[in-house]
């Protein structure tokens, strides 16, 4: 993810008033560049909201002094001469729980409900007991979008559990959904299509249904500053049954996945790991090949690398490492790969944290992750 060199004279903490035209506008076009990098996934310490801040105070200097600009064209021009207040009202995001669910959207006209799965196969005859409840919450019509989750008392079970609730349905037997609940994020439709109006608007007709104990609105916080943002994804991330946060843009229409208006951020599980070789990149990047302790003997001599087993590489960094150090990872996820020569693990979406002293992970430590992250499946 390299190929290009982070801007020489670009300082978060600096005094706007002191730059030149020159200076003024090298600041405004860079900005956009480091927004573009950071929405590609680029790995540096700069946040969204410290370009977008820092871009404000660039523009209104501009303005302030009459000069006149075409800028690069992308998100960032959203606060292009805005107010303080518009500017408070951009940074506003919508923090929610995120749950392993099986996600769906309901129809409802009338007294008829719908639902159907995001590859719009409709799945109304499966959850009898779910379609009356939904009913209840309105007299209205609408179109709601959340996931089912299946529970064991308290416990929320996972995506999986859904996925064979909804193979094993013979027909004309009565499906048994009491224990299938509707966790609802957004509303896309009410008495009128309400889908091109920003989220915090979608969210007071939101708040217009009648919530019961089967079909509940996803816990959520909305606030407008870093501070508040990090807090509140430890939040989303720490409640009963999460398994991370979604933060959504409140001023923006709906979207159905991830993109630019909302992202994901899943718990991320930390492992211990060894450094088998270092990757050079484009423009003082790195990734590394990393592995574990090969102290089984079942494991696929394919992958074992001088007593190492081999998982993968991670992410691209700037921090250096030597082969042989012990570095702390970030992973969402591990897999546990059974082949005939043997069994070897993968890691998901593995970020650098910073080399350690801490013990190398075993095999039975990939056992442990392995089968806590199936638990949530």
């Amino acid at each position: 993810m390299g190929g290009w060199l982070f801007p020489q004279f670009i300082y978060r903490e600096v005094n706007i008033a002191t730059l030149d035209i020159g200076m003024l506008v090298y600041y405004h076009d860079n900005l956009h560049i480091l927004w573009g990098k950071l929405e590609d996934g680029y790995n540096f310490e700069w946040t969204f909201f410290e370009i977008y801040k820092l871009h404000h105070a660039v523009v209104r200097e501009m303005k302030n002094r009459g000069i006149n600009h075409l800028a690069p064209i992308n998100d960032l021009d959203k606060v292009h001469y805005f107010s303080d207040a518009d500017l408070k009202k951009v940074l506003a995001y919508s923090v929610e729980k995120k749950m392993n669910g099986f996600p769906v959207s309901a129809h409802k006209k009338g007294k008829e409900v719908k639902i159907f799965s995001e590859q719009k196969k409709e799945l109304t005859t499966m959850f009898p007991t779910l379609i009356e409840a939904i009913i209840k919450l309105s007299n209205s019509d609408f179109i709601i979008d959340g996931e089912l989750i299946s529970y064991e008392k308290e416990k929320a079970l996972g995506r999986k559990y859904l996925m064979e609730y909804t193979e094993v349905i013979k027909p004309g037997v009565m499906p048994d959904d009491k224990n299938i609940k509707f966790h609802i994020w957004d509303i896309v439709y009410y008495n009128k299509s309400i889908d091109d109006l920003e989220l915090r608007k979608r969210l007071e007709f939101l708040k217009k249904l009648k919530f019961n104990e089967r079909i509940q609105e996803i816990e959520r916080k909305t606030i407008s500053n870093k501070e508040d943002l990090t807090k509140a994804i430890d939040w989303a991330s720490s409640l009963e049954n999460s398994e991370g946060t979604v933060v959504k843009d409140l001023n923006a229409s709906y979207s159905s996945g991830e993109g630019k208006s909302w992202k994901i951020y899943r718990k991320l599980t930390p492992m211990v790991v060894s450094v088998l070789k270092r990757i050079p990149q484009k423009e003082k990047a790195y990734n590394y090949l990393v592995g574990a302790k090969a102290d089984k003997k079942f494991l696929d001599s394919m992958y074992v690398q001088d007593e190492r087993l081999v998982l993968g590489h991670t992410f691209n960094t700037e921090q250096v490492f030597e082969v042989g150090d012990n570095i702390r990872i970030l992973i969402e996820d591990v897999k546990r790969h059974e082949k005939k020569g043997g069994v070897h693990y993968s890691i998901y979406k593995p970020r650098i944290d910073k080399k350690t002293d801490e013990s190398l992970f075993t095999v039975d430590d990939l056992e442990a992750v392995v089968n806590s992250m199936l638990d949530k499946k």
